[in-house]
């Protein structure tokens, strides 16, 4: 199935919401309005997306953050009418909410006794300041085991927003052996050492790490970060990026079957027609040396990875990646190229791929070979790329 895509891109961002819980569903929500400004959205995209999150921490009663609030109901500036309005007073109880449980928590934690109800309190404390946007809160370290996995998953949230990982994702043998009994803990974590890889740009090891997870994707979930379509999503544009031809067609083998459907254990996963449906017809493209359609497919799918609220500052990074993985796997034809020998080829710096259109500069050649990646010299006026 070829998928061409409309020239504006929709997203039910009602049901995109479903995918995620807590005050990253917020952030996400947030960061989804504030991008969907253009001819490519649709004209409602920005305010749905708005009042979502307006109402979430109106109605949900556990993200409390009133500086994400206060952002979101200006930017709203009345056009969704009464009910969105920024509401001082609520604004100013919701406050005054936040100092008396903090207080309470924190007199609470000074009469305890018993050392599993001050651990309790603390992470109660720690969790409160989370969906009140207080990061800098320290989380002390907890001596018991459940406690112990409980206060690190906190912490991640935090690096995760803060993008400062430090050490988290180095993780102790006793979290270690307890992530071995409860898998759904270690399945959250191993999610996020990719994550922090892909937001540190170690792209490899990011696909590494995410296809790995693609196994478990429907037996567990990591609502309160990320969903499971886009742990897919995120290792099938790091693989694009980074894998050699036949790894990335290994890595596409293990979601779809040989007659092209999608592996049974990822049907509510990639959903028809969503982002990573169109990726994997991407890759069959570039798998097949469609090299235009690939590059073309890829630009139509850019604005909806911008809108990913991790994957956002990265994708002009991976979309260049891509290229330079299509350029070297098109000059693997050749084992040896001269420019003089060439001129009907390079026609002003530009040598045409295939029959769609797509060409390769002079310019992109010599870079790739100054960088490793074809082997070869430039003498003069005179390339040579020797490829292996």
């Amino acid at each position: 199935m070829d998928i061409e895509g409309d020239d504006q891109l929709d997203l039910d961002v009602e049901a995109y919401s479903r995918n995620y819980e807590g005050r990253n569903l917020v952030l996400r929500l947030l960061h989804i309005a504030e991008n969907s400004v253009g001819p490519m959205f649709t004209d409602d995209l920005e305010l749905e997306a708005l009042r979502l999150a307006y109402d979430l921490i109106r109605n949900d009663g556990i993200v409390c953050d009133m500086r994400l609030f206060t952002v979101i109901a200006e930017k709203i500036q009345g056009r969704l009418g009464e009910g969105y309005l920024l509401d001082e007073k609520w604004r100013l109880t919701k406050n005054n909410n936040f100092v008396k449980q903090d207080s309470i928590l924190r007199n609470d934690l000074e009469s305890a006794t018993d050392e599993l109800e001050k651990d309790r309190l603390a992470l109660r404390q720690c969790w409160l300041h989370y969906h009140c946007g207080q990061m800098a809160i320290v989380f002390r370290p907890y001596p018991r085991q459940v406690q112990t996995i409980d206060a690190y998953m906190a912490t991640l949230l935090v690096a995760l927003e803060t993008r400062n990982f430090g050490e988290l994702p180095h993780r102790s043998v006793e979290q270690i052996a307890y992530c071995n009994v409860k898998r759904a803990y270690g399945f959250k974590i191993d999610c996020f050492k990719s994550l922090s890889n892909l937001l540190e740009s170690k792209y490899q090891v990011a696909a590494e790490g995410f296809v790995q997870l693609w196994k478990e994707v429907d037996n567990y979930n990591y609502r309160e970060v990320t969903s499971s379509e886009d742990i897919v999503l995120f290792g099938l544009v790091c693989a694009m990026a980074t894998f050699s031809k036949s790894t990335l067609q290994n890595a596409v083998d293990t979601i779809v079957n040989p007659i092209g459907q999608v592996a049974s254990h990822l049907e509510n996963v990639i959903k028809p027609f969503g982002p990573c449906d169109y990726l994997i017809d991407v890759i069959k493209k570039l798998l097949a040396g469609h090299f235009t359609d690939c590059m073309t497919l890829l630009e139509k799918q850019r604005p909806r990875l911008l809108l990913d609220f991790y994957l956002r500052d990265h994708v002009d990074n991976l979309l260049s990646m891509m290229r330079d993985v299509i350029i070297v796997d098109y000059l693997k034809s050749f084992s040896a190229i001269s420019l003089d020998n060439f001129t009907l080829g390079f026609q002003g710096g530009r040598l045409r791929v295939d029959s769609g259109g797509m060409v390769i500069t002079e310019s992109q050649v010599k870079r790739l070979m100054l960088e490793g990646k074809i082997k070869g010299r430039i003498e003069g006026q005179v390339f040579c790329p020797q490829m292996q």
